[in-house]
């Protein structure tokens, strides 16, 4: 039997679980003194994501047709000051665990697909792991190599200890990703997109399909797409 092991911290007044959450709500007349603690954390997260690349972001995702407390009339999810921190997911099957990291060529996932679409998957893969082998391991390693795993010191699938720190911190506000430059924004990209946190939907599309969806990856291009598709179904609404 499999056993997920996916842990999940809500702060800010949200209990530890994704799923169930309690809130304090602000006092307008007598607002809360923000402690030292909670100011430096908000300076960090701004110092961090200054200067990042827009163009990939984690957005908070909300439906204006389901009722939340009547977040949904201000395109919100969670009330202010609320955040959801959560590890990646871990997989445990007869005693042997598994993180979904998106970036292990073994995993049941790839080796379901079509020969040419693994092979081109498995090269991609390797890749990505030997450019955050580079940089944050300072190992050198050809993708073609055909010891390739073997020299993999750090993004090794065993390496508990490594993929046990890897987690997303999110509330309202966007958390941009630029995996271009910050080697744990790629790693956390390809997380998501393999479905390695439970409460960040790999697009829109897929955080439309669920109700316990709280964030999903938004891509530029997949947003400029749906500008472009609501446009021509405005026109073609006008010309009607």
């Amino acid at each position: 039997m499999a056993k997920k092991k996916n842990k999940s911290k809500i702060e800010e007044g949200v209990v530890n679980t994704p799923k169930t959450e309690t809130v304090n709500v602000v006092d307008t007349v007598n607002p809360p003194t923000y402690t030292e603690q909670a100011i430096k954390e908000v300076t960090m997260i701004e110092k961090y994501q200054s200067g990042k690349n827009q163009s990939i972001a984690i957005r908070t995702f909300f439906d204006q047709d389901i009722e939340n407390m009547g977040l949904e009339n201000y395109s919100m999810s969670l009330f202010e000051g609320v955040v959801h921190e959560e590890e990646l997911t871990c997989l445990e099957i007869n005693g042997i665990k598994r993180y979904i990291t998106g970036l292990n060529e073994f995993a049941p996932e790839i080796r379901k697909l079509a020969p040419a679409q693994r092979e081109a998957k498995v090269r991609e893969i390797r890749k990505a792991v030997s450019q955050l082998e580079r940089d944050l391991a300072a190992n050198i390693i050809n993708p073609e190599d055909p010891e390739f795993w073997n020299k993999v010191k750090l993004l090794r699938h065993d390496n508990h200890e490594f993929w046990s720190k890897i987690s997303i911190r999110i509330g309202n506000d966007p958390v941009y990703l630029d995996p271009s430059t910050d080697p744990y924004d790629l790693i956390k990209m390809y997380a998501i997109e393999a479905g390695g946190f439970s409460i960040v939907a790999k697009n829109l599309a897929q955080a439309k399909s669920r109700s316990d969806y709280k964030f999903y990856l938004d891509k530029l291009e997949e947003h400029d797409r749906r500008i472009i598709h609501n446009h021509r179904q405005d026109h073609f609404s006008f010309l009607l």
